[in-house]
């Protein structure tokens, strides 16, 4: 079972009541065997609800969960044992530095167009980094790639991009500034 990017968050937690309720009709229209297992696919960095529901279930039920990352069209299984409170996690500095690191060539030319205002910032949790105007996420790098726009609405920034990309970032730096005046 599969939920759409952009679906509503309701929709997302639902998402295992209803898989749960396929995995028992499908289970009996075929006298209980040939189901072994059931996979319930969320859009990336929306598993956390469900991850947390799963361990109130009977682990004999196999449910697997997985995130689908649209930008870079990849399937990742979620632990959900390893989920627990993430926004708590700690996480050394060398971790993200590295992280940092190693996105800092690709992401020089789009940080070059507003040093001031563009801040990055590392996740560890999916191995990307984050770029912010004046605290606004406009952009992320993950894998060598970067993606830019808002709420899940990534396209990857290619050569044909960089001029639109660079006249948006210029007519935002015009409006901070006359904002701070």
């Amino acid at each position: 079972m599969a939920v759409r990017d952009g679906e509503a968050p309701d929709a997302i937690e639902s998402s295992l009541t209803y898989a749960l309720l396929w995995l028992d009709r499908a289970r009996q229209s075929v006298g209980g065997s040939g189901i072994s297992a059931l996979r319930v696919i969320v859009p990336k960095g929306t598993s956390a609800v469900l991850a947390y529901r799963l361990g109130a279930l009977d682990p004999r039920v196999a449910i697997q969960i997985y995130e689908l990352d649209a930008l870079s069209e990849t399937l990742e299984r979620v632990n959900p044992c390893a989920e627990g409170n993430v926004s708590t996690w700690l996480v050394p500095h060398r971790e993200s530095q590295l992280l940092l690191d190693r996105a800092k060539e690709a992401l020089a030319p789009v940080i070059a167009l507003a040093p001031r205002e563009i801040r990055t910032h590392a996740s560890l949790q999916n191995q990307e980094v984050h770029l912010r105007f004046l605290g606004l996420g406009f952009a992320r790098w993950h894998e060598g790639r970067i993606g830019f726009g808002i709420d899940g609405l990534f396209k990857e920034l290619t050569i044909g991009h960089g001029t639109c990309f660079a006249g948006v970032s210029d007519k935002a730096e015009n409006v901070s500034k006359s904002a701070g005046e």
